[in-house]
């Protein structure tokens, strides 16, 4: 099983793109991630969604947590959800490439 976690520096071979989308979603600024993990289920959810409803669409559960490592499930899902454009792209580099 492939985890992928997020890279944070030119030093650990993160891509141009990479280091930008890091700088967009800093851990010192405000939260604007899009994406979500489920505290309860593990259930990934689209934060807009997440804030439309007010809890999980799978479990009901209303504390989350921020992503900080995605399986390969994971990763089809939310580049999915990019494509589609139900989220910033820019969030998914952050994942991408990493095993």
């Amino acid at each position: 099983m492939n985890f992928n976690v997020p890279s944070g520096a030119p030093e650990t071979g993160a891509s141009d793109d990479q280091v930008k989308a890091l700088q967009k979603y800093s851990i010192d600024g405000p939260f604007v991630e899009p994406v979500v993990r489920c505290d309860a289920c593990q259930e990934l959810l689209v934060v807009a969604q997440m804030r439309r409803i007010g809890k999980c669409t799978s479990c009901g559960n209303t504390r989350v947590r921020n992503v900080t490592v995605m399986q390969d499930t994971d990763m089809e899902k939310v580049t999915q959800w990019a494509a589609d454009g139900v989220i910033d792209p820019d969030w998914v580099k952050l994942f991408a490439g990493v095993q």
